[in-house]
């Protein structure tokens, strides 16, 4: 099989977490991201925060039958060990990584740091438009002055 392109990860669209619109404005964003994962056969992974609830069924409809998806439940803000679990199980999936989700100010940016200190070799993409509330981030450089960390929107994601 062929190397997919790049790995979505959505981080806690739990409906225990939804509580703003603020946040319900993330799902049709998150389900845009989705499709396009979909049309560029890119991986998809829903975190989920284990006590919480599954992912909102919007979202859950929009990667049902797609065989890419897998879901995994983290025990606390950083999901990114479980992560890059999921990846080491599907070697065939990038650890070029689009992140997006809630909280930008807690579990994403707590997930970005399990990601960035368990995998020498991934590559994080931070959706910041598709974010709640906003991030902010602290680019990491991996040991050959390689930026390993990126804030990007939406419109910087090319079909």
């Amino acid at each position: 099989m062929d190397t997919l392109e790049k790995t979505l990860v959505i981080i806690d669209m739990q409906d225990w977490f939804i509580e703003h619109q603020e946040e319900r404005d993330l799902i049709p964003i998150i389900c845009e991201l989705i499709k396009q994962a979909r049309q560029q056969r890119w991986a998809i992974i829903l975190v989920e925060f284990y006590t919480c609830g599954p992912t909102n069924e919007i979202i859950l409809e929009a990667v049902k039958d797609y065989p890419y998806t897998r879901t995994i439940i983290k025990s606390n803000n950083d999901g990114g060990k479980e992560i890059i679990e999921c990846l080491g199980n599907h070697p065939a999936w990038s650890t070029d990584l689009l992140v997006c989700g809630i909280y930008g100010d807690e579990c994403v940016p707590a997930t970005v740091d399990g990601l960035l200190n368990n995998n020498n070799l991934v590559e994080v993409s931070v959706v910041t438009d598709a974010i709640h509330p906003p991030y902010c981030s602290q680019p990491e450089w991996d040991g050959l002055g390689q930026q390993r960390e990126y804030e990007i929107e939406m419109k910087e994601i090319t079909i």
